[in-house]
């Protein structure tokens, strides 16, 4: 699991990078879950990442979002990644 801090008005890319995990593997498609209270956009993926823009939030509190990924073989897969917003 993936912890990061990040300040109210920051805005930032994250990316889970999943190459190891993958192998020889690679992601077909990727989709965020996107907790409510703050922001998550421009998600993308490559063959072995995943990155989503995260904005907002309220000071204090600690958002899990879900990245779940489904490979080229047909197989799905998911890492949480843990946002703790800070003043």
């Amino acid at each position: 699991m993936a912890n990061y801090t990040k300040t109210v008005a920051a805005v930032l890319d994250f990316t889970l990078n999943w190459a190891d995990y993958l192998g020889s593997d690679t992601i077909s498609s990727s989709a965020w879950a996107v907790p409510s209270g703050i922001t998550g956009s421009n998600q993308s993926s490559t063959a072995t990442s995943a990155s989503i823009r995260i904005s907002g939030g309220t000071a204090g509190l600690v958002y899990p979002f879900t990245n779940t990924i489904t490979m080229a073989s047909t197989q799905i897969d998911q890492e949480p990644l843990v946002i703790t917003v800070t003043t």
